[in-house]
C-alpha cells in the first residue's frame, strides 16, 4: 500500500478523534512506536516487524 500519512495530534486526542467509545489499538515496531501511541491514547499496541509488508510476528529478540 503507497500513500502512507502521519498527523502530529497532542496526547491522548487519538482515541476522541478515531472513537470516542472504542479502544484503540495500533500496531508499533519499536519502543520509541509503544511510546508514541500510548501518548496518542492508544488503549493497547501490538508488537510486529515489517509493518511495511502488513506487519509480521516479531522474532523473540524484540519480545
Amino acid at each position: 500500500m503507497t500513500g502512507w500519512a502521519c498527523r502530529v495530534m497532542p496526547a491522548g486526542t487519538l482515541s476522541r478523534v478515531v472513537a470516542p467509545n472504542l479502544p484503540v489499538e495500533i500496531a508499533v515496531q519499536d519502543v520509541a512506536g509503544v511510546r508514541i501511541a500510548l501518548e496518542a491514547g492508544a488503549a493497547r499496541v501490538e508488537l510486529c516487524q515489517a509493518l511495511a509488508l502488513g506487519g509480521l510476528t516479531p522474532s523473540a529478540g524484540p519480545i
